[in-house]
């Protein structure tokens, strides 16, 4: 992710920096002062304050994110296609509280002084662009797989839906990589040049503006036009679904009254007796197919609900980054370094927001974690809601 440093904090000034982002770094290396215009130079004191806040959510984002994989791996209820996604989301996570925040704040409170080797560094931020990436993916996938849930909603797409699941997750990671794997590793072997110090770390091609401008689109504006494009037609398919519903509503009304006079008629005169059995069916099968339209529908909603939350956080995560970066590239001091670093950093604090998210639309997920936190007592179900027995 985007890193602004002043080099000349190498020699005493400490320094706010920002974490390397995914997709993006458009710091230009200068010996002056010309990368901080803006002169900010951050305590000791607030950094101390910073590292306090952070290490809480941190921790939050690894048990949050491991009771999510430990439930899905527990509960075979819970291997549908949204949850594997939703498994592949938990697991970037938990990889970011685990790679990503520990070492870019161990970095940051040693005055942005890069102590683990050039190689590593590499690895660091690919490793760290790949979770991002995924995350921006499965975001996506789960849209895609609520719009499929609710467009063939009377065909049994169960076991077809879970093996894509799977094989759609597995070429998220696939692709994750190939997007970010040539350029992070492999830049300044193209260029023949290496611009940045051994004591720093950041990706090479920062100096390139039309390749950062390009990745900054990809980050945020495109993932963000296809969940806009795919919320707006499940809400649509679920509106048709409601229409649907009530019409049916109707007519079994009507139905229901006329079966109701055959059925009189029947017992007055048994010649009815067969056309009014097959009625009784016709109508039983119709009854049925409308039980499972409104189930459907039903869970459609709660469904669409789940991903609308999912889908504001995702935004309210990353706007103000994009839009921080978007004025950055063309306006180097109208972005002041703490407030790049606060963008930087709730990107990754909605790593350990996912979670409650799970929890709070899933009863399944909200049983488990409470199993697990309650250190396995036996649970049971009473209406929605877990009770700890």
């Amino acid at each position: 992710m985007m890193h602004i440093t002043d080099y000349s904090s190498k020699q005493g000034v400490t320094t706010f920096s920002l974490e390397k982002t995914m997709y993006a770094n458009i710091t230009t290396y200068n010996t002056t002062n010309e990368v901080l215009d803006n002169g900010y130079t951050a305590s000791r004191e607030l950094l101390v304050i910073a590292g306090i806040v952070i290490v809480p959510v941190i921790v939050i984002t690894l048990i949050g994110n491991i009771l999510t994989i430990i439930s899905f791996i527990r509960d075979r209820k819970l291997h549908e296609s949204i949850n594997i996604y939703i498994l592949n989301l938990a697991i970037a996570d938990f990889l970011i509280g685990t790679i990503s925040m520990p070492i870019y704040l161990a970095y940051t409170l040693d005055d942005s002084v890069w102590i683990f080797g050039y190689q590593f560094c590499k690895a660091y931020l690919l490793l760290d662009l790949i979770f991002t990436s995924v995350s921006l993916e499965v975001m996506i996938l789960i849209s895609f797989d609520r719009y499929i849930f609710l467009k063939h909603w009377s065909r049994n797409y169960k076991d077809q839906t879970r093996r894509n699941a799977y094989i759609r997750s597995g070429a998220a990671w696939i692709i994750a990589l190939v997007l970010n794997g040539p350029a992070t590793l492999f830049w300044d072997i193209w260029t023949g040049e290496n611009s940045v110090p051994l004591d720093d770390c950041e990706v090479q091609y920062r100096n390139n503006y039309a390749y950062t401008v390009v990745v900054a689109i990809v980050a945020f504006p495109i993932p963000f036009v296809i969940l806009t494009v795919l919320n707006t037609i499940i809400f649509w398919e679920i509106r048709k679904l409601l229409s649907r519903r009530e019409v049916l509503s109707n007519l079994s009304s009507l139905s229901n009254s006329r079966d109701s006079t055959l059925s009189r008629s029947a017992s007055i005169n048994d010649v009815h007796a067969c056309a009014t059995s097959v009625n009784f069916v016709h109508l039983h099968r119709r009854n049925s197919l409308r039980s499972k339209e409104i189930f459907h529908t039903r869970h459609g909603k709660k469904a669409a609900k789940s991903l609308a939350i999912l889908t504001v956080v995702y935004v309210c995560a990353w706007l103000p980054y994009a839009i921080a970066i978007v004025i950055y590239s063309f306006c180097r001091t109208c972005v002041s370094v703490p407030v790049f670093e606060t963008c930087t950093w709730l990107l990754w604090f909605k790593s350990a927001i996912n979670p409650f998210l799970y929890a709070y639309n899933c009863n399944r997920f909200r049983s488990n974690f409470k199993y697990f936190l309650s250190c396995g007592r036996r649970q049971k179900y009473i209406g929605d809601g877990p009770v700890i027995v």
